[in-house]
């Protein structure tokens, strides 16, 4: 699976003004419900919240990948984040989140939930990722780059 088909630049907030880690999953919430891959813009934020407070979504590196599920949904619903600030997120480094990856994956799709993260995962491991993200001066530069580093990932 690549990321790349599952966004365009509706997807992408660049200098989200978010303060801190509830802004950020209210952020992520209300980008998915508008681009109606969420129902219950609230109740959603709530279920990654919840899934927040079992173990913190921040990878490490200034990236967190928060995520829930979604009843109805076909297909995963992605969108990333670039926050003006960064913010405390947690996370296993114990470093500030800057890069945010927000995900809404089908409830009761095991398999496919598991390969949009693996898929984020390798995204984000690619040693040109955060770099393209903090340095992109526009949505269509940070689409292409990410197609770009995607094209020389091996998928499965």
């Amino acid at each position: 699976m690549k990321i790349s088909p599952l966004i365009s630049d509706s997807h992408l907030e660049l200098d989200a003004p978010c303060h801190d880690k509830s802004a950020v999953m209210q952020t992520c919430a209300g980008l998915l419900a508008q681009l109606g891959f969420v129902a219950d813009e609230a109740a959603f934020c709530g279920r990654m919240l919840e899934r927040e407070s079992v173990m913190s979504t921040g990878v490490g590196l200034g990236i967190g990948i928060p995520h829930a599920v979604e009843k109805g949904l076909a297909r995963p619903g992605v969108v990333l984040l670039r926050l003006l600030r960064p913010v405390d997120f947690g996370a296993i480094d114990g470093r500030p989140v800057d890069i945010v990856i927000g995900l809404a994956v089908p409830e009761n799709e095991r398999n496919l939930h598991l390969q949009a993260l693996a898929a984020i995962s390798r995204l984000c491991r690619h040693p040109d990722f955060a770099p393209a993200v903090r340095n992109a001066k526009s949505r269509a530069e940070l689409l292409k780059s990410i197609e770009i580093m995607e094209q020389g990932l091996a998928f499965h």
